[in-house]
């Protein structure tokens, strides 16, 4: 179902003469292509067999992200996670930036990444550097104090099975790592905020959709007029 819809979405694409680039600013607000052959994807991740609260919002959820975030928590968003036979590594990165600068706060934001299929060493599974959430607040000088100390923990890149679930603060050093395999690498992220805080960097506002959305609005307002 997932990658059907991505289909549909790269055929909605093709039909509007639109191409797609690298990173926030080449994409839309319904996908973004992180590198070459690796797409994260919003679109329709919200309906269908993916709109079950056994995805987003069960038991086991509820209580592991009120113990982390706090109870005051919202679910943000759930995206499509796709890379391509022969996608390309990513470069480390965190998904979103430390709140203090001057100190290390509680978790306000993290994902979690289910598998939608077996994810093997040679499909590309995501990379981690264990606790360097404590480390990107001032990555450089925090970096370089943990390995002077022997506290940098080496990367890790878990295989999963269909259906686990890979959880991580969304501060933490992680990467997506080359599929050398001939199997596409489907995972659904899902993300968790504290309340008040809304993730506004990793997408553009920009629709593939616009043109079509500025007609429907002006020809509703020219219906509420007559």
């Amino acid at each position: 179902e997932a990658l059907h819809t991505f289909t549909e979405l790269n055929g909605e694409l093709k039909a509007r003469g639109k191409s797609i680039g690298d990173g926030t600013r080449g994409g839309f607000a319904e996908i973004v292509r992180r590198s070459k052959g690796r797409f994260e994807m919003p679109y329709k991740m919200d309906q269908g067999i993916f709109a079950k609260r056994e995805f987003t919002n069960n038991t086991w959820i509820q209580r592991f992200v009120s113990k982390v975030i706090g109870p005051e928590y919202k679910f943000q968003y759930q995206r499509l996670l796709v890379s391509f036979p022969e996608a390309e590594g990513m470069h480390w990165h965190q998904d979103g930036r430390h709140l203090s600068s001057a100190r290390h706060l509680r978790a306000h934001a993290m994902n979690i990444f289910v598998a939608l299929g077996d994810i093997t060493e040679d499909m590309g599974p995501t990379e981690l550097r264990p606790a360097s959430h404590f480390l990107t607040r001032q990555l450089a000088k925090m970096m370089l104090m943990a390995k002077f100390q022997k506290k940098l923990h080496a990367p890790v890149k878990p295989t999963l099975r269909s259906g686990d679930a890979l959880i991580f603060d969304y501060r933490t050093l992680h990467c997506g790592t080359p599929n050398l395999s001939t199997t596409p690498r489907v995972m659904l992220e899902l993300v968790y905020v504290r309340s008040g805080f809304t993730d506004i960097i990793n997408f553009p506002k920009r629709s593939i959709f616009e043109l079509e959305e500025v007609v429907e609005s002006h020809e509703e307002k020219q219906k509420q007029k007559e």
